[in-house]
Parts: C-alpha cells; sequence; structure tokens
C-alpha cells in the first residue's frame, strides 16, 4: 500500500486567495508604474531620484503583490497555512492534538472556523464555502473527536 502523504488536502478553505486576474492586471500595472518611473531618471527630460519614488515603489509593490500566493487547509497533520512570494516561502501547522476549541459562525453563504490552540488564545481564522461545512465537520470528528465545538449562526 503506498504511504500517503502527511500534507494531504482534506478540505481547501477560500481564505487568502486573490483571483488569476487580479495578480496579472497587479503584474502588469506594476511593471508600467517601475518602467515609468526609471523612465523618468533616464529618458529625455530626466528629472532626478524624487520623481521616481511613486512609480518606482508602488510599481515594485504591486509586482510583489502580484506573485504571493496564501494558502489554508485542513490535513491529517492539522490546519496547515501556506505562504509563499518572490522572495521566500513559509508553513504554520497547528496540529490537531494543539486545537481545543473550535468555534464555527455560519453567515449566508459561507462559513468561518476559529480553531484555538491548547493555552493560548490564539488560533487560526479559516474561511470556508457553506456547502463545505458538513465535510469540515467531519474532518473534526475524525482528527479530534475530543475537540468541543460551538456553532453560531447570523
Amino acid at each position: 500500500m503506498p504511504e500517503r502523504d502527511s500534507s494531504e488536502v482534506f478540505c481547501l478553505s477560500k481564505s487568502g486567495y486573490y483571483p488569476g486576474w487580479m495578480k496579472k492586471s497587479a503584474f502588469a500595472t506594476g511593471l508600467l508604474l517601475t518602467s515609468a518611473g526609471l523612465w523618468r531618471l533616464f529618458g529625455p527630460s530626466a528629472g532626478g531620484f524624487g520623481r521616481i519614488y511613486p512609480y518606482v515603489f508602488v510599481g515594485l509593490g504591486l509586482v510583489y503583490f502580484s506573485g504571493t500566493t496564501k494558502r489554508i487547509y485542513l490535513s491529517e497533520e492539522g490546519v496547515i497555512r501556506e505562504t509563499g512570494s518572490f522572495l521566500s516561502k513559509g508553513k504554520q501547522v497547528l496540529p490537531w492534538n494543539r486545537v481545543v476549541h473550535v468555534t464555527l459562525v455560519t453567515r449566508k453563504k459561507q462559513f468561518m472556523a476559529f480553531f484555538e490552540k491548547a493555552g493560548e488564545i490564539k488560533g487560526l481564522k479559516v474561511l470556508f464555502d457553506i456547502d463545505q461545512e458538513p465535510q469540515v465537520r467531519a474532518i473534526l470528528k475524525n482528527s479530534c473527536p475530543r475537540t468541543k465545538i460551538n456553532t453560531i449562526t447570523q
């Protein structure tokens, strides 16, 4: 029997998701602003460094934003939050044995799950579609059966 990947995605959250069109337009706008700033520095009517800062910094910020990713999901390990950019990647894991309390808040077509860490007030807020609620409840029942689950409906 093949060994399962411990970070297999059981349920993917919609938290932190930016549509592709938004990233592409941010990249194009950032490239345009950066090149406009550099044109003001090296072009025929060079105006010095003072005129390029807004263009270059905003442009580079948009290019950086277009390369960022954030993914939150439930897996066999626990609640996993992966972040990445052009410069770095990170992975934060909240293991199931550290989850002491889960609050599910349902509102309209989505619901939020707050996973509280053991011994801390902090935790992870994760946003899901409303049709994923039975799947999330089943995962919680199997992965951390002794954890108290509260439900709030608005």
